[in-house]
Formats: structure tokens, sequence, C-alpha cells
């Protein structure tokens, strides 16, 4: 016969399922999080690639248009209007020099949502911006007193001071060229 005083070794059947629930619990609860955390991850990851798609988008686009030029003989003049404006550039070619060619910056619908789109004579096509309620171009034909901003511009000789950007009521104005 055991004694009163003694004391018992091991656990009971009750404490090792109680601490297997806990158990069971904590290492639900961890992956919940990790799953979060992973998610998060991926969100943010996913948010750093449109950034910056968006920002070498807007690089190519001030380079390429504070690169035009007049057009040469028998090339397209610099045509603009408030949804679509061509000109001639000079776009940088893989072997690392410029070389000119023709570019087009276009307001249109892809599948259903307005972009702003660059179109160079190459074929590359580059989404400047998505996802905008309204948007339209405009050409600065004379900076002085504030400037005048025209609506439509042609000509094969000349160029104008820049080219604004209107979207949803913000504009960015890209400057032609290096002017002192």
């Amino acid at each position: 016969m055991p004694r009163p005083d003694a004391r018992r070794a091991g656990f009971t059947l009750l404490e090792v399922v109680v601490a297997l629930a806990i158990t069971g619990m904590v290492v639900l609860g961890a992956r919940a999080v990790m799953a979060r955390l992973g998610d998060d991850a991926a969100h943010l990851a996913a948010t750093a690639a449109d950034d910056d798609r968006e920002a070498n988008a807007d690089r190519l686009l001030r380079d390429l248009v504070g690169r035009a030029e007049p057009s040469p003989r028998g090339a397209l003049p610099f045509t603009g209007n408030s949804d679509a404006v061509r000109f001639t550039t000079r776009c940088e070619v893989p072997a690392g020099w410029q070389e000119r060619c023709q570019a087009e910056l276009a307001v249109v619908e892809v599948s259903g949502v307005p972009t702003l789109g660059l179109t160079l004579g190459t074929g590359e096509a580059v989404v400047v911006r998505r996802g905008f309620g309204a948007a339209r171009l405009r050409y600065l034909y004379d900076p002085a007193n504030g400037g005048t901003w025209v609506n439509q511009w042609s000509s094969a000789f000349s160029l104008p001071w820049a080219v604004g950007v209107e979207v949803d009521g913000e504009l960015v104005i890209l400057p032609i060229g290096e002017r002192g």
C-alpha cells in the first residue's frame, strides 16, 4: 500500500490533453500570424513594384519629352491635341547611345480603364498612369506672365516650351529642351 505522504510521479491523462490543446492553439495562432505577415509582405512588394514602374515610366517620359526636337525632313511633325501628342525625340538603344525615334503620349482606355500610355517607334509601350478620372494634354505656347497654354500644336519647325499633362485637375509640366 502506497504511503499517503508519497508524491506521485508523472502526469495524468487530463494534464497531457490540456497541454496538447494549449500547444495546438499556440501553433495555430503562430501560423495565422505568419500567414498574415506573408500576405502583408507580398502586398508591400507588389506596391513597391508598381511604384517603381510608375517612377521609371515618369522618368522615361520626362527624358523623351525633354529631348524632343523639330522633325527632320520627311518625318512626322510635332503634333498634339488634348488626347495625344506625337513627336521626334532621342531614344536610348541597347548599344548605349541615343538614336532619333518617334514617340507618342496618349490618353486611351485599356480594358475600360483610363490609361496614359507612351509608345515608341521601336514598338515599346509603357503605361505611365492608370485608373484616373479625366486627363488631357496642353502645350505651353508662351511662358511669359504665367504662360499661355493651347490645346493643339502642329509644327515641323517649332516646339512648344512644354507639354502639360493634366490628370484629375493636377498639372504636371514636362519642359522641352534646355532653354536659358
